[in-house]
């Protein structure tokens, strides 16, 4: 087992490549079932991190066999628990993601402290975004406060105190409490300190996104800087895809910057609220997209109707298709 503690040790440094070769150098001696699904899960983490779909697919193939057949194996069938949900997550699916939670909400008391917590962490995680995706679903806000006082009872259960697991705690309560800027920064600061840089990258997007929602659009341009010199350097695609989804929607890029050209005079604001307009979002969903009020939008969309000469919603959407203004596809 000291192949696959090493592993570990090295994916939480984010020294990914290292512990990939250790997993491969052990698996080659032909290792006994529950050692090889330990190797296995470490190679699944780095997988799904760097958004190897067709690799980390065989990994939880063979890794969901050995836990058919192996009942007893909790640690490890904790590890697959909590690949199951992030890779949900990973792929905007939070519904299953939620699912597999569900399954998981009773954990055996044998699951170790750190996967506790992190199956907390993820849990959040999976709520923030289900409340994102349905703002005023009071169904799904009275089924996210159910689930995150379910989290908090399992990371009550949790009694010790390592600077790792202290980590966790801070990033569950930042992600499950309202936005609070300094929080994420705290929180970033523990995993920075741990040496753990992939998540020190997903805090700051985090921390990146809360500032977008403030208009503080310095602070979030700093953040997601830092996260992504890290995600390049690891080559964590699907952390690098929402830093660069949060760059776009936030107009963080310097570039976006320039005067649009178009022939109803619409600033680039204008011209991003028109796009999402077409696309039949309502104000607060706009809002949510661009991080900004919903009386903001209501303003933008009254400026909007006045500039392409237009009384309707549905009239600016046409009008807009008519000159070809979103000529890629949304």
């Amino acid at each position: 087992m000291l192949a696959a503690a090493r592993a570990f040790s090295l994916i939480f440094l984010g020294r990914w490549n290292e512990a990939l070769v250790i997993v491969q150098d052990a698996l080659a001696e032909g290792p006994p079932p529950l050692y090889a699904a330990y190797l296995r899960l470490a190679a699944a983490d780095i997988a799904r991190c760097r958004g190897e779909t067709s690799h980390f697919e065989s990994l939880m193939r063979r890794l969901t066999e050995f836990a058919r057949h192996t009942l007893r194996a909790t640690e490890a069938n904790a590890g697959l628990a909590l690949q199951r949900i992030a890779w949900a997550l990973d792929q905007g699916d939070a519904d299953s993601a939620d699912r597999i939670l569900g399954e998981h909400l009773t954990p055996p008391t044998a699951w170790p402290a750190h996967h506790l917590l992190r199956l907390a962490v993820l849990g959040a995680r999976v709520q923030r975004v289900r409340r994102a995706g349905a703002p005023r679903n009071r169904q799904v806000a009275r089924e996210v406060t159910d689930r995150i006082a379910q989290l908090c009872r399992i990371v009550d259960t949790v009694h010790t105190a390592t600077p790792t697991l202290d980590a966790h705690r801070l990033t569950f309560h930042t992600t499950a409490t309202p936005d609070s800027l300094p929080a994420w920064d705290q929180a970033a600061t523990a995993w920075r300190d741990l040496g753990n840089r992939h998540e020190t990258a997903v805090v700051l997007t985090d921390a990146a996104a809360t500032a977008l929602a403030t208009n503080n659009r310095p602070g979030a341009r700093s953040r997601l800087r830092e996260a992504r010199t890290i995600a390049t350097d690891l080559s964590a695609i699907p952390l690098l895809t929402r830093i660069d989804d949060l760059t776009a929607r936030g107009r963080l890029d310097k570039a976006t910057t320039t005067p649009a050209s178009n022939p109803f005079n619409l600033t680039n604001r204008e011209l991003d609220v028109l796009r999402l307009l077409t696309l039949g979002r309502s104000n607060p969903q706009i809002a949510e997209d661009l991080f900004i009020a919903p009386t903001t939008v209501a303003t933008h969309v009254a400026r909007i109707l006045t500039k392409l000469n237009v009384t309707t919603r549905t009239e600016a959407a046409a009008q807009a298709h008519q000159a070809n203004l979103f000529t890629t596809p949304q």
